[in-house]
């Protein structure tokens, strides 16, 4: 063991290598001798130790023909399995990549076993460049037809068909202050030509942006995802959705027994996942009789005659929304919501600002959580909407604001009273396990309060 370890250190010092545990998922994928379409439902897991500005960030997997990788969300950063050792599996740095911030929560995937990169979200705007990455080099950006901002909530990506789908998100851009329209934008990227298509907007009935899982299964040619408390199978080539019925396959996505499901990935009608936090790795088998088929359609499909109309009236709107927001800028400043979306920025800039003392609006957030939390409850998300003044924002606008205000309150906390722990923490409800309620423990809050007090 010891001389295990003197290698892994003599390794490590030549070229940036990370050493973590071999788990059943690495194991599995790093032994596997086929590609995976998509991996998805990784977010929150830090498979390699990397933080930038001691903040966590999110990592991405991919497996193709030539090998196992992660990409760290934002970065450009690309690290490949390059070799296993007992119980330990090596990830290195295979890119040359210096920029960082432009690309968060981007379209992730491998196509002809090349990685591509599409669109993300970064110096205040949303982008929809595709672009690619080669081992020792730098991400390259490919033409394409048309940019359409793309930030990944919802997709199905097909690539035996050469086509990936994805639905727009109706954000407001702090670049331009123009709005994404609304119901989304439904489009279709053809990887070979590298052109994207309008195909129309999604259905009022439906919020697919909103949900919290989603798994891409390439052999029914469609996305699974939990929509409220259903599993719908969504294929947007053919602009149908599915409900699906099998009771018992429901049970198992549904969490019943309290573990957390991620790493979704679909081989050969087979969807495997993991069960965290042990790891353990689980299948299950998958096919079209597990569904039915919904009396609905899953956009409204634009006329192809109606396009260069369209593309006429949304210019003439842009350079309309355009002139009215700059004169009535101050205006709209005065009478937004109390908290403004610059107080929110990215977790990644927002560090870089030196100011750590608490804001009024936190110490008052963190004394009603305190209050809660002493009668024996939790601080629901309902109340903490209101504590941060976000009642009229979006849902996903709402969950950002909600995860960065935490993390830089609990930031500040361990910095400013030297402590190793969060402050307020998030326990799941009971009710619904894909959402989280807060509360603070009577040592923390005595620490804040005894601390406050003194000052």
């Amino acid at each position: 063991m010891l001389l295990l370890a003197l290698l892994i250190v003599s390794i490590s010092a030549t070229a940036q290598i990370f050493w973590v545990p071999k788990t059943p998922l690495f194991e599995f994928l790093y032994q596997l001798k086929k590609p995976v379409s998509e991996i998805s439902n990784t977010d929150d897991q830090q498979f390699l130790p990397i933080q930038f500005y001691k903040i966590g960030t999110k990592q991405k997997i991919i497996k193709n023909n030539n090998g196992l990788f992660i990409l760290i969300d934002g970065s450009g950063q690309v690290y490949k399995a390059t070799s296993v050792i007992e119980n330990k599996i090596a990830f290195t740095r295979v890119d040359s990549t210096i920029f960082l911030g432009n690309s968060f929560n981007s379209f992730s995937f491998s196509y002809k076993d090349t990685i591509f990169n599409l669109g993300g979200y970064g110096f205040w705007r949303a982008n929809g460049l595709l672009s690619y990455f080669k081992e020792g080099n730098e991400w390259t950006v490919v033409r394409i037809n048309k940019e359409y901002q793309a930030v990944d909530v919802i997709h199905n990506y097909l690539p035996d068909n050469s086509k990936l789908f994805y639905a727009q998100i109706p954000i407001k851009e702090e670049f331009t202050y123009n709005k994404l329209p609304e119901p989304p934008l439904v489009l279709q990227l053809d990887l070979n030509k590298k052109e994207n298509t309008l195909l129309g907007q999604l259905s009022k009935e439906f919020d697919f942006p909103n949900t919290v899982f989603k798994v891409n299964i390439n052999s029914l040619q469609g996305v699974l995802v939990a929509y409220r408390r259903d599993f719908l199978l969504l294929n947007f080539e053919k602009n149908v959705l599915y409900k699906m019925t099998n009771t018992k396959l429901i049970d198992q996505l549904s969490n019943n027994n309290h573990n957390l499901i991620k790493n979704t990935f679909e081989i050969g009608n087979k969807l495997y996942y993991t069960l965290e936090p042990d790891h353990t790795l689980h299948s299950v088998e998958i096919s079209m009789n597990d569904f039915k088929l919904e009396p609905y359609q899953l956009y409204i499909p634009i006329k192809s005659q109606q396009n260069n109309l369209l593309i006429s009236v949304s210019i003439s709107l842009v350079v309309v929304l355009m002139l009215l927001c700059f004169i009535g800028f101050k205006k709209w400043r005065k009478n937004k919501a109390s908290i403004s979306p610059e107080s929110f920025v990215n977790p990644v800039l927002n560090s870089l600002d030196n100011t750590l003392a608490f804001s009024s609006l936190e110490h008052e957030l963190i004394l009603q959580i305190i209050l809660k939390s002493k009668s024996g409850n939790l601080f629901t998300v309902d109340e903490m909407n209101t504590g941060l003044g976000l009642g009229r924002k979006s849902i996903e606008i709402q969950k950002k604001i909600r995860t960065e205000s935490i993390n830089r309150i609990n930031h500040k906390f361990k910095i400013n009273f030297s402590q190793d722990v969060d402050l307020i923490d998030r326990v799941r409800s009971e009710e619904d396990r894909r959402y989280f309620q807060y509360t603070i423990s009577e040592i923390n809050a005595s620490i804040f309060k005894s601390e406050i007090d003194k000052q």
